[in-house]
């Protein structure tokens, strides 16, 4: 039979002894039975089996086998929190070598942002293939947003250097019920010379407008050398309870 087995506590291995008709496993500890050719051992330490063969008078004979037990690894996940509804949070676990986690992630470390109170359980395996698991609670504080606040896009701005309103910015209400803002801006001639997409995850700043096309003054693409350039904005805004607000409106570009 094998000479050598490894594996994981709480775990068993099955033996398969031959070559008489009566067996006995000394020691008995951890075997389902020690009267017969091939008992289950599940030993919770390292031990070694000696089993005694006999065929009729004949004296008997005897092999052993060494069962090797690894240690479970320990797992270790935290923290339980507690976070406001739309907002993401970092859980992380140690102890193995592979993280495995029961909403489809893998690795160390993972952000999630659940829209309930969710138990995160992670199964962590160490280089023996063992495994050990841990939880964590995410808890969820909501948050009013039967009203975000209004929702502003100033119809004028000067990207002109002098340090007074050069930039484009969208202001907003509650930001915490925000879970997407899609801007796109079109230059009189119907072609778009800015889109970006912005929210909790992918930052605010994206939204924010220095008005160039590219890396070029938008006023002197295309030949076009006015003082003022006329555009149409689309802003698509998409709650963390599922509303959408759609708003359009004209902007002012002036030199």
């Amino acid at each position: 039979f094998p000479k050598n087995n490894s594996f994981t506590s709480n775990s068993n291995v099955t033996f398969n002894a031959t070559g008489g008709i009566g067996y006995n496993w000394i020691p008995a500890t951890g075997l389902s039975n020690s009267n017969i050719a091939n008992p289950t051992a599940s030993p919770t330490s390292t031990i070694t089996y000696t089993v005694l063969v006999t065929s009729g008078s004949c004296s008997p004979a005897s092999d052993s086998v060494t069962v090797y037990v690894n240690p479970n690894p320990t797992a270790t996940a935290w923290n339980s929190t507690t976070i406001t509804q739309g907002q993401s949070t970092t859980l992380s676990a140690s102890g193995g070598t592979n993280y495995s986690w029961n909403n489809g992630a893998t690795g160390s470390s993972i952000t999630v942002t659940p829209s309930a109170i969710t138990i995160y359980c992670v199964t962590v395996t160490d280089t023996n293939n063992c495994t050990d698991t841990a939880c964590v609670t995410v808890t969820i504080e909501p948050i009013d947003c039967s009203n975000t606040g209004e929702l502003y896009l100033p119809n004028a701005f000067s990207p002109n250097d002098d340090g007074e309103n050069d930039m484009l910015r969208i202001y907003y209400g509650n930001a915490l019920c925000i879970k997407t803002l899609h801007l796109v801006i079109y230059d009189r001639w119907g072609e778009a010379v800015f889109s970006a997409t912005g929210g909790p995850s992918s930052g605010w700043e994206t939204l924010t407008w220095n008005g160039k096309y590219g890396s070029t003054a938008l006023t002197a693409s295309a030949g076009k050398t006015m003082h003022t350039e006329a555009l149409i904005y689309y802003l698509n805004v998409t709650t963390i309870d599922g509303k959408e607000i759609i708003k359009k409106g004209n902007i002012s570009l002036i030199k």
